[in-house]
């Protein structure tokens, strides 16, 4: 593992920094560039900040797709670090099973890459959104929401001491942030302990006792809320939240071909 933080020391730093300006990122492989269009959509809707694509691994469509909207820019960093399920104890592995099915797997190697995406960041203040994330309204107050001592902000989605557990779908940073190059670090060395990218850093705050800013609820309103007509992002995550955005997708596509006959 040493030896893969050696090869891959250039994308684990900030970027150095060439804007003052605010500006969104989002990331993607080819498993999930299909989500692309109906994000950009949903985001263009409301807001005009730059976006940077960071690309995971995806097809050249995507990728000319992107650099069409905004900056497209390439991690190379291969899914080599993360490990598989035959190389994490079954006991782990089953526990997590157990509380989040099986359908968790296939994402984790891009799950892991996220932090490493952030740190591609020039902005000022960043802000990451997932591709599940249907923006309703401007984030534009999202950004201030970073100038807090940690320089991050998150949505707690658990308060219990015992489980404490924040969201990192949609996250408000400063450049330069020492939480997210630390976070960046640990899934290269821990990510066989954590199922995901969110759980590994939940834990850093938590064992570093560290006190970040908030991102209120209606700005990352999860698929398993109740309905809020006044969320400003809802999250549809897991696999049912890809299947809603399928069938917004098709009763798009519904829609377009009947007011075109």
């Amino acid at each position: 593992m040493e030896d893969l933080l050696q090869l891959y020391s250039p994308y684990l730093s900030w970027q150095k920094k060439k804007s003052e300006k605010e500006g969104v990122i989002v990331a993607t492989d080819i498993t999930l560039e299909w989500l692309l269009p109906w994000w950009w959509e949903k985001y263009r809707a409301h807001n005009d900040f730059p976006v940077t694509f960071v690309d995971f691994g995806m097809s050249t469509e995507a990728k000319e797709w992107c650099q069409d909207r905004g900056t497209l820019v390439f991690l190379g960093v291969a899914d080599i670090f993360v490990k598989q399920k035959g190389e994490i104890p079954k006991e782990t592995t089953s526990d997590w099973e157990k509380n989040f099915s099986t359908r968790f797997w296939p994402y984790r190697n891009a799950w892991f890459k996220k932090p490493l995406a952030f740190l591609q960041s020039t902005y000022k203040r960043g802000l990451w959104i997932d591709l599940d994330c249907e923006v309703r309204a401007s984030v534009a107050d999202l950004f201030a929401l970073a100038d807090h001592s940690s320089k991050i902000a998150l949505f707690q989605e658990s308060s219990s001491h015992s489980n404490l557990l924040y969201n990192s779908g949609v996250v408000s940073f400063a450049h330069g942030c020492p939480l997210i190059k630390d976070w960046a670090k640990e899934s290269f060395l821990r990510n066989g302990e954590f199922r995901g990218d969110q759980d590994l850093l939940s834990w850093m705050i938590k064992e570093r006792r560290m006190k970040i800013n908030q991102i209120p609820a209606e700005y990352n309103w999860l698929r398993t809320f109740p309905d809020n007509p006044k969320a400003k992002i809802i999250h549809w995550h897991g696999d049912f939240g890809k299947a809603e955005i399928r069938h917004q997708i098709q009763n798009q596509i519904m829609q377009t071909t009947f007011l075109s006959n």
